[in-house]
């Protein structure tokens, strides 16, 4: 006994200089060891720590130290102090777990904090009162619930008052409605009709999904018009899904008086990982009101954000009318290949049908309906011709494969200049195997040579990294040869399409390519090169000058036999 009171006396006089001497680890330790001691005279000196006048961030985390080891002294006088410190706000959670650790002793003092202002001092209460198991609190706990217009309050009153064994005697009781909210059961809640409405509210702005979801549902099916300001407030909240679940609702709902706010949330500030933009969009396309049109078309046309794009032309396309039609039209060949998809669904929707040939090309493009036009090919050759001057680059390859199926040589001029306008498209045997393949429908004997003379160029990487792994490079070279021999290949074949694409050949642009990556402490980024085709072209100058041409004739692509290479 002599030795913990020499302990507690020493503890206490170290505690006193520390808190003098501004020694926060000091102060830190001498407060968990008159935990650890376990004498109950040491509360006196813990209490003191915990009334303290100081308001400093250092006084703020040696309170928090203080009421845990009060808790774990259980003094009986402690009550009441760690009763203050809850009420104040501060640290609430550890609070109220050093007041449970006092058991029955905690219940009057945890009683008491249920009516102070801090609705983070009275959820911590109440569950600290529903793990406690007092059937004293019911009562009290009873009249909180009946008056709190904390959703989440009310959660944690809900789930004490069951942990109590308390049964509501009305069905329509709040606190059983908050039950029914929490366990996502609509249905029980549309029965018992509009009289569970106000409390339904509540939920909207909860942070718990299920309960906003199932409020969400039971005000579609019994909410009027009155209903929906308490549903704009969620709107405008930054919690959570709250925004998200309330712009479905009032799309659902049809009231006109959302689309203002719903306008706004669309030009709203982005969240990371939420989608509440998203969502105003639909909901402004289900209600389909013409005033949101140039907001949904400005949207579509100026956002960053590919997902609020879509959103935007799906709800373009819900409206049906024809100045929203004109606002997706632009979009069939924009340079994102899911918004195009988006647009395309979106017009399909709206019962738009193409006007003429180009934009029906363009409408199946968007959609990646490749299929679709190798069917309609032969009718839609030159809108096809057409299109490979106009949008995406991704596109634009489609269609080239789509004209090597279709076989028609009257394409073969558009798509010869395309390939040689793209001097690096081929970058491997794999790739330049595949899109043989898909040419050699139209180009036959000719496939690869031309493919290979227009764009190959094998590119080779190579990696290394430091012997730490987070420094290195990565450099490519490129290969020109194989190009080189398809050139001299079609210099010994004395035919008219060789002598056209021998032609072309003499059009190749040097391009900038990148020769490498790398990184390093200072960040990252690529070294560029110039790849130059002069060798190539000079073999097929030096060729038509022997063959005596000055000019390409379109018409020898047109003459049968022309592509079987004799």
């Amino acid at each position: 006994m002599g030795e913990k009171v020499d302990d507690l006396v020493g503890l206490t006089a170290a505690l006193d200089r520390a808190l003098d001497d501004g020694d926060e680890p000091a102060a830190e330790a001498a407060i968990r060891a008159l935990g650890v001691l376990g004498d109950v005279r040491a509360a006196g000196a813990l209490i003191g720590v915990l009334e303290s006048e100081r308001d400093d961030l250092r006084m703020v985390k040696l309170r928090a130290e203080a009421a845990s080891a009060l808790g774990e002294l259980g003094a009986a006088e402690a009550a009441a102090a760690l009763g203050a410190y809850l009420a104040s706000g501060r640290d609430c959670i550890r609070a109220a777990k050093a007041l449970e650790s006092l058991g029955a002793r905690a219940v009057p003092v945890l009683v008491d904090v249920l009516e102070t202002p801090s609705s983070e001092a009275r959820r911590a209460a109440v569950q600290a009162l529903g793990r406690l198991g007092d059937p004293s609190a019911v009562d009290p706990l009873q009249r909180l619930a009946g008056r709190t217009k904390h959703f989440s309050l009310l959660a944690a009153l809900a789930e004490a008052l069951e942990r109590l064994g308390w049964r509501a005697r009305r069905s329509t009781s709040r606190v059983r409605i908050v039950q029914l909210l929490l366990a996502g059961r609509a249905v029980e809640l549309i029965e018992m009709g509009r009289q569970v409405l106000p409390t339904v509210k509540l939920a909207l702005g909860s942070r718990n999904p299920r309960a906003r979801k199932t409020a969400s549902r039971v005000l579609c099916a019994l909410g009027r018009r009155e209903d929906v300001d308490s549903i704009l407030k969620a709107l405008r909240s930054r919690r959570g899904h709250a925004a998200e679940e309330a712009a479905q609702l009032l799309g659902e709902l049809g009231d006109r008086r959302a689309i203002e706010p719903l306008i706004e949330l669309l030009h709203r500030k982005p969240r990371p990982w939420f989608h509440d933009r998203e969502h105003a969009a639909m909901a402004l396309g289900r209600l389909g009101d013409p005033t949101a049109i140039p907001a949904l078309g400005e949207v579509l046309a100026d956002s960053r954000d590919v997902e609020l794009r879509k959103a935007a032309a799906q709800a373009l396309g819900m409206m049906g009318r024809e100045d929203a039609v004109q606002k997706l039209l632009p979009h069939l060949r924009d340079a994102d290949g899911e918004v195009r998809q988006a647009v395309s669904k979106a017009l399909e929707a709206s019962g738009w049908e193409p006007p003429g040939d180009d934009e029906a090309v363009a409408a199946l493009a968007a959609r990646k309906d490749w299929e679709g036009l190798v069917a309609r090919g032969r009718e839609l050759l030159w809108p096809i011709v057409r299109a490979l001057s106009q949008g995406h680059a991704e596109v634009q390859q489609r269609l080239v494969a789509v004209l090597g199926q279709l076989g028609d040589p009257r394409a073969a001029e558009a798509v010869v200049a395309w390939l040689f306008g793209h001097p690096t498209l081929i970058e491997s045997r794999s790739a330049l195997a595949r899109w043989t393949r898909e040419m050699s429908p139209l180009f036959g004997d000719y496939a690869e040579v031309l493919l290979s003379a227009a764009c190959l160029v094998e590119v080779h990487s190579e990696h290394w990294e430091d012997e730490y792994g987070d420094k290195g490079q990565t450099t490519f070279s490129y290969d020109l040869g194989p190009s080189e021999r398809a050139i001299r290949e079609l210099e010994g074949l004395q035919t008219g399409v060789a002598t056209n694409l021998l032609h072309a050949v003499t059009k190749k642009k040097d391009v900038q390519v990148v020769s490498g990556d790398f990184w390093n402490d200072w960040g990252g980024g690529q070294n560029h090169e110039w790849l130059r085709f002069t060798a190539q072209r000079d073999i097929a100058r030096r060729a038509l000058q022997r063959r005596k041409s000055d000019r390409a004739d379109p018409e020898a692509y047109l003459k049968t036999g022309a592509w079987t290479g004799k």
